[in-house]
């Protein structure tokens, strides 16, 4: 007997392959089908991932006997598909941002209470195993009181002027909003509730819609302060969080694949190297665990609502020149 989940997944682009490779990795899943608008897109991931492919998500569901989704489209799509899937009874698990708005995100989450279903998004840093071992020192006291976060994702990526990425049709901003995302929720995780937020916008890129780098500046209900840096146009760049609290500072290093942390009195430095599941596996193992128990995930529909409020304020905040509320 098969008592493997059945999943699906809507978007068959580069994140897809993430996802479908870690509904493999973690021994839980059967893949069931893949959906792309770009017909020969879906066929090279059904052929690599062993399913049927489909050009619609409706038809896919309407044809497949399916338990769960992953999300994958741009964010334009996000809203249609989690709610079709929702109104058929089928767990999802949507890629962040969880839409391009506040307004479309707030749907979302009205359409899994209105069908009691489970709605996921995709953060997928929180699953990360050095932010995770961080969290515990941050929970146990043993950095004291949080005064600074400090992140910092940014990368070259070659080409994004002609992606989807630079169409706010599509995406609903630029990098703030595809890559702070996971910034903004890292800060909630590890530091608190953000009470306001100010951004500074960048275009490097001549022809762009949207900006390319960002800072953002988040303050929190509790005092402390976060730094947050992404850009697409840095080719020798870090990915990284720095935390520092009364008691100590921490790192998590990705590039290094380590937790390192000085406390207070400490000669040198104690390094954690990363250990267990990839964060991909480990935020599809959790999803797999609320499909099978019937739970709520730890980031559900409105920890990705929250974010784009958040996100919101800054992009306000760029245009008036001060800090905003992040109210909810």
């Amino acid at each position: 007997m098969n008592d493997k989940i059945r999943v699906a997944v809507v978007g068959a682009g580069n994140i897809a392959r993430a996802h479908l490779n870690a509904y493999v990795q973690s021994g839980r899943a059967e893949i069931v089908a893949v959906a792309d608008v770009v017909e020969e897109i879906a066929q090279a991931r059904a052929e690599e991932f062993d399913c049927k492919a489909y050009t619609g998500h409706r038809e896919m569901f309407d044809s497949e006997d399916i338990q769960a989704i992953s999300v994958c489209t741009p964010p334009i799509a996000h809203r249609e598909v989690t709610e079709a899937a929702l109104e058929r009874g089928l767990a999802v698990l949507c890629e962040k941002p969880l839409a391009r708005t506040v307004e479309e995100a707030q749907a979302m989450v009205k359409a899994a209470d209105r069908t009691n279903g489970i709605l996921m998004t995709a953060l997928c840093h929180r699953f990360h195993p050095a932010v995770c071992a961080l969290r515990e020192m941050i929970t146990a006291g043993r950095l004291g009181q949080i005064i600074h976060f400090h992140n910092r994702f940014a990368f070259r990526f070659v080409g994004v002027e002609n992606t989807w990425f630079v169409n706010p049709e599509i995406a609903g901003g630029g990098i703030l909003l595809d890559t702070a995302v996971h910034s903004v929720d890292l800060f909630r995780f590890l530091v608190g509730e953000v009470e306001s937020a100010w951004a500074r916008l960048h275009t490097t890129l001549p022809g762009l819609k949207v900006e390319d780098s960002a800072i953002l500046h988040v303050h929190s209900t509790e005092g402390a302060d976060g730094v947050i840096e992404c850009s697409w146009v840095t080719p020798v760049s870090e990915a990284a969080i720095w935390l520092y609290g009364t008691r100590g500072e921490a790192v998590v290093d990705y590039a290094a694949a380590e937790l390192r942390y000085r406390l207070e009195g400490d000669d040198d430095w104690t390094r954690v190297p990363d250990e267990g599941p990839n964060r991909f596996v480990g935020e599809i193992n959790h999803f797999l665990d609320c499909v099978v128990n019937g739970t709520k995930p730890t980031v559900d529909g409105r920890e990705g609502l929250r974010a784009l409020e958040i996100l919101a304020a800054g992009y306000r905040s760029a245009k008036s020149g001060c800090a905003e509320s992040t109210a909810e």
